[in-house]
């Protein structure tokens, strides 16, 4: 009997010297995630990195809000386009089904050292079991040069009570005020809210004042199994005709629903 429990002692010391040190968490495999999404990009084209990273019903934003894999298809990117990018933020919800990334991006044509464009990308994740697929890609420009990097992530803590509302009725709330106060946003922004919008560097935390009165509408979106981050996407379109596209990522902080990242942009 002896004999036989330190063999199986022996076996399982041996299997367990062959395991990783730590079970990478849901945070980082979304790291990871995104940076082999911008590598692809660089190993082959960006239209075939995007229609490999993409889940079939993924959307992403050129005049319209648009099936990804049916547009890259139908209307690819030029094969010379060099696009780089990686994530300053990632954030996943407690049930590790759903997550967002963002960070700084440039552009320019492969062969050529000068980028001729500037922003920050915003994709949004789920994990369907096997992989991390991306269901929203969105960006805006700014001023370069493209900033380095510097990584932070977070894990939310779950919903650890129950909103009021669901989180896409919010955001519908939300944009039914936004339409007659555009001062709004203040009110639901968390304190950590990333801020997004064309020609500016992100801000952190507060609203911008807005030039021009937007009418938002919601298309779509979803929430996190474990209730506590949702994201909700749709366009808008403002007094002097110009329209376009939003993003906004929702937390669940002690019952309330909190802007986490609020990204607005015009259309392409």
């Amino acid at each position: 009997m002896r004999m036989y429990q330190t063999m199986c002692c022996s076996a399982f010391a041996f299997f367990a010297a062959l395991l990783p040190l730590h079970a990478q968490s849901p945070v980082e495999t979304l790291v990871q995630a995104e940076r082999a999404f911008a590598r692809d990009a660089q190993e082959r084209t960006v239209a075939a990195a995007f229609i490999s990273a993409f889940a079939d019903e993924g959307i992403l934003f050129r005049q319209e809000a648009v099936n990804a894999r049916a547009s890259v298809r139908e209307r690819p990117m030029p094969d010379d386009l060099l696009l780089e990018w990686e994530p300053e933020y990632a954030e996943v919800a407690a049930s590790g089904d759903f997550g967002y990334t963002t960070g700084p991006w440039s552009s320019g044509r492969r062969g050529q050292e000068e980028r001729s464009g500037f922003g920050r990308f915003v994709t949004v994740w789920k994990h369907d079991g096997q992989a991390w697929r991306a269901y929203a890609d969105i960006g805006i420009s700014h001023p370069g040069p493209r900033p380095e990097a510097v990584l932070e992530t977070r894990t939310a803590a779950g919903a650890q009570a129950a909103p009021k509302h669901p989180a896409l009725l919010t955001d519908d709330a939300l944009n039914t005020r936004l339409a007659t106060a555009s001062a709004a946003l203040t009110d639901v922004l968390a304190t950590d809210a990333r801020v997004f919008r064309d020609g500016v560097l992100p801000s952190k935390g507060t609203a911008p004042a807005d030039s021009v009165a937007r009418t938002f509408k919601r298309l779509g979106g979803d929430t996190a199994s474990s209730g506590d981050l949702a994201y909700a996407y749709g366009s808008w379109r403002a007094d002097d005709n110009t329209h376009g596209h939003y993003l906004r990522v929702w937390r669940n902080e002690a019952g309330t629903w909190h802007v986490a990242l609020d990204l607005v942009t015009s259309a392409n």
